[in-house]
């Protein structure tokens, strides 16, 4: 038979665990939506999206824009990344 003290530490452990495991989930979901924006040219308001990526200048979907290759530009217009505005 379970002591009543180790039944409640047991359960305490469970809960922490729990409440660690959330708060881990929902600070990598936050860093990821703040790490997939969306990109807008200020010169013709072409807009990059991470999950469509540029297929046709070979980035692939899913590539953030941080992470674009440094030579990368806007397909609609050339301008430089420096170009581009963080949407909310």
């Amino acid at each position: 038979m379970q002591k009543k003290g180790s039944f409640a530490l047991s359960l305490f452990l469970k809960i922490d665990n729990l409440i660690e495991c959330s708060v881990k989930y929902l600070l990598l979901n936050i860093e990821e939506k703040k790490y997939m924006s969306k990109w807008e040219c200020r010169v013709c308001g072409y807009v990059y999206d991470p999950e469509k990526g540029d297929p046709d200048n070979g980035v692939k979907p899913g590539t953030s824009f941080e992470d674009l290759p440094d030579d990368w530009i806007c397909p609609s217009c050339g301008a430089g990344r420096d170009m581009f505005d963080k949407l909310d």
